[in-house]
């Protein structure tokens, strides 16, 4: 029922805010503020209730106004402070049921608190037991920072190591008892390819048998061979 009045409120004032009647404002940040008064309604505790309010407002809220600079905030980042809040909430109860306080809460049971798995996503809470030990409500207390995650692929899917591929695109080829042999650069030629192109080897072309056929002009018969003798 509250969820549907919070609905309307915000249907009518969009239509008071587009008419000029009322003033632009942050929406993100207000739906932001009013889960905050509805999150701590449902904490029995009071000294709880008082830790989670000044931990939301004068901490959480407080840094977000700033790091905006009076600009909207990002549906992303109100999610993420809620996700803080909601996990400090649920840090302070779990203290509770083990018979302990956030006052006398030791560095063990917060390492219980990480490696519990009724909790998921507890590296959340880091934000709120910064804030904690700095004001002086914990003591000698921390969380690290989330591990980050990295995912190794299969053998059988790993992309082949640079001398396998060389090997397979015909690249170098290995030997045991001396140094890699290199391809040769060089287009592959036929075997008399030095006797049909003298030129490219630094030899001069071979002479004709007679020089008499050689120098004789074009239309006039040349001077008589040994075969014309005979």
């Amino acid at each position: 029922m509250a969820g549907q009045t919070d609905k309307a409120v915000e249907y009518f004032r969009a239509v008071l805010v587009s008419a000029g009647v009322l003033p632009v404002r942050d929406e993100y940040m207000a739906q932001l503020e009013r889960w905050i008064e509805r999150k701590l309604a449902t904490i029995n505790d009071t000294e709880d209730r008082k830790l989670i309010t000044a931990f939301a407002r004068w901490d959480r809220i407080a840094r977000l106004r700033r790091r905006s600079r009076g600009k909207a905030i990002s549906v992303q980042a109100a999610d993420i402070i809620q996700t803080q809040i909601a996990k400090a909430i649920a840090l302070l109860r779990w203290i509770k049921d083990q018979a302990e306080t956030l006052g006398t809460c030791q560095q063990t049971h917060i390492d219980l608190w990480l490696t519990s798995e009724d909790h998921q996503g507890p590296y959340s809470a880091r934000p709120f037991v910064t804030w904690a030990v700095r004001s002086k409500f914990a003591f000698n207390i921390s969380i690290p920072a989330r591990p980050r995650r990295v995912f190794h692929r299969p053998l059988e899917h790993r992309s082949p190591a640079p001398e396998q591929r060389l090997d397979r695109d015909q690249g170098p080829r290995r030997r045991t008892d001396g140094p890699a042999l290199r391809p040769d650069p060089r287009p592959n030629l036929p075997s008399d390819h030095r006797t049909r192109h003298p030129q490219r080897q630094g030899r001069r072309p071979s002479a004709p048998r007679d020089p008499v056929e050689a120098t004789a002009a074009p239309g006039r018969p040349g001077p008589p061979t040994r075969r014309h003798r005979q």
